[in-house]
């Protein structure tokens, strides 16, 4: 069985300068000046795979139990094997600041660093399966196939999602704030503003790994699964 979990992470760590403006007549005046500036924000991409561990410190009861929080199994159901993973997502933006002679300020993107992929990749076996035996062996490999959904989805969405956070970037534009003295928290103003439309691609990818991951988890399969040890232990009884 397979569960994902989701952290996101806004980085307010930024960097402002601050740069002489030129005069102009009024508030919507600077606010043109500012707004108008063609810029070009850097995009800094990031991911990982997170290092894959494995647990075997729990019953089946336990797992079946840590699964049903999340609705991992039908009832009835007891989990042998569980494996879990979470997607991260950490978003920096740094900025500079244009501060203007009217005592307001234009807050420009210069740089947006993202990182999307995995954290604390687990395999969970429970601590009453045999080693080397058929169970323990169709257990072990039906999680190991689940982590490598995970690590095909990552590796086939990374470069779409990065297209399409670079067209995110370029559609950055600068920012007006009446007040100078309200810079760093119009930056995180702005740093939300992006990281929403980030989140929804984010979205997008976590959906797309669920329903590979249903393919893999349904009663069928499981029935499919228990044969092959019902087979292999019957051969070898005689």
């Amino acid at each position: 069985m397979k569960k994902i979990f989701f952290i996101l992470t806004i980085l307010s760590f930024i960097t402002i300068k601050f740069v002489a403006a030129q005069n102009t007549d009024n508030g919507q005046a600077y606010a043109a000046v500012c707004e108008n500036q063609k810029i070009s924000p850097d995009l800094i991409f990031y991911t990982s795979y997170g290092k894959l561990k494995y647990d075997n410190s729990y019953s089946r009861e336990e797992l079946t139990q840590l699964g049903s929080k999340f609705g991992m199994f039908e009832e009835g159901d007891l989990a042998s094997g569980l494996a879990l993973v979470d997607v991260a997502a950490e978003y920096e933006l740094n900025t500079s600041g244009r501060k203007m002679t009217n005592n307001g300020a234009c807050i420009i993107p210069q740089e947006l660093s993202v990182y999307i992929g995995f954290q604390n990749p687990v395999i969970y076996l429970a601590k009453d399966l045999q080693p080397e035996t058929c169970l323990y062996n169709l257990v072990l490999r039906h999680e190991q196939v689940h982590q490598q959904i995970n690590v095909n989805a990552l590796e086939y969405f990374i470069p779409l999602l990065y297209e399409r956070i670079k067209q995110i970037t370029a559609q950055m534009k600068p920012m007006y704030i009446a007040n100078a003295e309200r810079l760093k928290e119009g930056t995180n103003e702005m740093t939300s503003f992006y990281a929403k439309q980030i989140n929804l691609l984010i979205e997008e990818f976590k959906q797309e790994i669920l329903v590979e991951q249903r393919k893999l988890d349904n009663r069928q399969q499981y029935k499919l699964e228990s044969n092959i040890c019902k087979i292999f232990n019957q051969k070898n009884l005689k």
